[in-house]
């Protein structure tokens, strides 16, 4: 049989396997848990982007549907005149 510190350097080799490969699997958990959330985000981040166009669409609409004034109501009222020769 070979000597006492090979065996223990195996010992140590198979432990320290066991802990990468043990961190690799709960790094891929907490990337995949934050994916969940970065999609949410996203989600809502479009259908805020979408509500704020359809308003901003639907103002646009409105407004352009309703008449320009010239004048505003205070500026006065049209006098009709007669010429004077």
């Amino acid at each position: 049989m070979g000597s006492p510190f090979g065996c223990l350097f195996g010992f140590i080799f198979a432990i320290l396997a066991v802990l990468f490969v043990a961190v690799l699997n709960i790094t891929r958990r907490v990337k995949d848990i934050m994916s969940v959330f970065s999609q949410k985000e996203q989600k809502q981040q479009t259908t805020d982007r979408n509500k704020n166009r359809q308003s901003t669409n639907r103002n646009a609409t409105q407004a352009s549907r309703q008449p320009h004034k010239v004048f505003d109501d205070n500026e006065g009222e049209y006098i009709d005149y007669e010429e004077v020769e």
